[in-house]
C-alpha cells in the first residue's frame, strides 16, 4: 500500500503517465516502421503487383534523366511522404527497372499501351528511405536505433570494406550493410557537404543502378591496368634497344606496384632511364645531307 502511494505521488509530482515508461521512443518507433517497410520489398515485383498491395500509392513514370537517390535509369517509381505530424517527417521511395529482354526477344503484344508494358514488366530494384535531420548527434542516434532494430531481424551487419557505394557516399557516417534476400541494405547518416543532412536507408538489388560490387570493380580495374602495363613492356622489349637500356626502362614498369602506389621510382630514376633510352636513338639517326 505504501509503495502504491509513493508511486502515485511521484507520478503526480513529475507529471509523467505510468504508461509512457513502456512506450517505445520515437527513434525506436520509426526504426520499427523502417524494418516493416524493408520486409515488404521483394525483388522482381512488378509495379502492377506492388500497387495491388499498396492501392493508395501513385505510380510515377520515368520522364527524362533525373539523378536521385543513387539512380537515374528507373522506369517507374512510387514516393510516399510521411509528415511530421506522425512524429518525424520521412520519405520512402520504391524504384522499378526495365527487365532483361526475353530469350526469344519477343516484343509486347501489338496494341499494348506503354503504361501497361511498364506496369507488367518492370521490376522492383531499389527502396530508399530518407529521414531529414540536420543535427549530427540526433541523426547519429537515430541511425544507430535503426541499425539496432535491423540487427535484431537480420543479424549482424558489416562495414563496407572500401566504403559505401553511392552518390555523395564520402559523407556517409557510421555506415553498416546487410545482405537481405539478394539485396544490399545500407543504413547510414549522410552529412555530405552542400546537401541537406539526413538518415538514409537503402535496399538495392542487382538490377538497379544504385550500387555496384566495389571489390569486384576494383579487381577488374587492377586486371585492366596490368594488361596495359604488360602490353607496354612488350613494346619496349620489341624496340630493339640495347639490353642495358631496355632493362632499365622495363624496370620502371615491372618493379613498382602503381595500383597500390608502392615502390614507385624517384623522378631522378625516371629521368635517367628516359635519357638513356633516347640517347642511342639520337646516335643511330641518319645524318641529314648537306
Amino acid at each position: 500500500m505504501r509503495r502504491l502511494f509513493m508511486t502515485s505521488v511521484a507520478v503526480a509530482v513529475l507529471g509523467v503517465p505510468v504508461s509512457a515508461q513502456t512506450e517505445p521512443s520515437s527513434d525506436t518507433g520509426l526504426a520499427q516502421q523502417v524494418v516493416r517497410e524493408i520486409a515488404q520489398i521483394k525483388g522482381g515485383t512488378t509495379p502492377e503487383q506492388w500497387l495491388q498491395v499498396h492501392p493508395d500509392e501513385k505510380l510515377q513514370m520515368f520522364n527524362g534523366a533525373q539523378y536521385a537517390n543513387d539512380t537515374q535509369r528507373w522506369c517507374a517509381r512510387t514516393v510516399v511522404t510521411h509528415s511530421a505530424t506522425t512524429g518525424r517527417a520521412w520519405t520512402r521511395s520504391v524504384y522499378f527497372y526495365d527487365p532483361q529482354p526475353p530469350d526469344d526477344d519477343a516484343l509486347p503484344a501489338q496494341g499494348t499501351s506503354p503504361g501497361a508494358v511498364v506496369e507488367t514488366t518492370c521490376q522492383l530494384g531499389l527502396m530508399w528511405i530518407d529521414v531529414p535531420e540536420g543535427n549530427l548527434a540526433v541523426g547519429t542516434k537515430l541511425t544507430e536505433a535503426i541499425q539496432a532494430t535491423v540487427l535484431s531481424h537480420y543479424g549482424v551487419g558489416s562495414v563496407p570494406r572500401l566504403g559505401p557505394d553511392g552518390f555523395g557516399a564520402v559523407g556517409w557516417k557510421g555506415t553498416q550493410q546487410w545482405n537481405v534476400d539478394g539485396a544490399v541494405l545500407t543504413v547510414a547518416y549522410d552529412q555530405f557537404r552542400g546537401a541537406r543532412h539526413r538518415v538514409l536507408v537503402r535496399l538495392a538489388f542487382a538490377n538497379s543502378d544504385a550500387i555496384h560490387d566495389l571489390v569486384k570493380d576494383t579487381e577488374q580495374v587492377h586486371i585492366d591496368l596490368m594488361a596495359r602495363r604488360d602490353e607496354l613492356i612488350g613494346k619496349v622489349k620489341e624496340a630493339g634497344m640495347p639490353v642495358a637500356t631496355t632493362t632499365k626502362m622495363t624496370a620502371l614498369l615491372e618493379k613498382p606496384d602503381y595500383f597500390s602506389g608502392q615502390n614507385r621510382p624517384s623522378d631522378t630514376e625516371v629521368l635517367a632511364a628516359f635519357r638513356d633510352w633516347l640517347r642511342p636513338q639520337s646516335h643511330n639517326r641518319p645524318r641529314s645531307r648537306q
